[in-house]
């Protein structure tokens, strides 16, 4: 887990720009509330070697450093975090529970 960008809400989305918030899809439901921010993440396999998660990490923390860069996901009305890969961690497994019980209670199941 390397870093995370994040589009924070009420940003205007494909949807949104079609005269549809992308809010609106979701409050249709009308059985669940809940909050959402979407994000990125750069992850490698489980059981990679610490040293080179550490060194991908260091790498991508540069270019998400760049002014250049910055801007770029600026544009997209996004921010950018770079996080560490402890922190993403942790922001994963906070997430896992809440959107659990969401799939739960919506019904949804998995499909092949």
């Amino acid at each position: 887990m390397l870093s995370c960008l994040h589009k924070p809400r009420h940003q205007e989305t494909p949807l949104a720009t079609r005269g549809e918030p992308h809010e609106n899809h979701l409050r249709r439901c009308r059985t669940i509330s809940f909050d959402s921010t979407a994000w990125f993440g750069l992850m490698a396999p489980a059981g990679t070697p610490a040293p080179i998660v550490a060194k991908l990490h260091a790498e991508t923390a540069k270019i998400l450093a760049r002014a250049d860069v910055r801007e770029k996901f600026a544009n997209l009305g996004m921010e950018v975090i770079g996080n560490t890969p402890a922190e993403f961690a942790d922001v994963i497994k906070a997430e896992t529970p809440v959107w659990a019980k969401i799939i739960k209670a919506s019904g949804a199941k998995a499909t092949e």
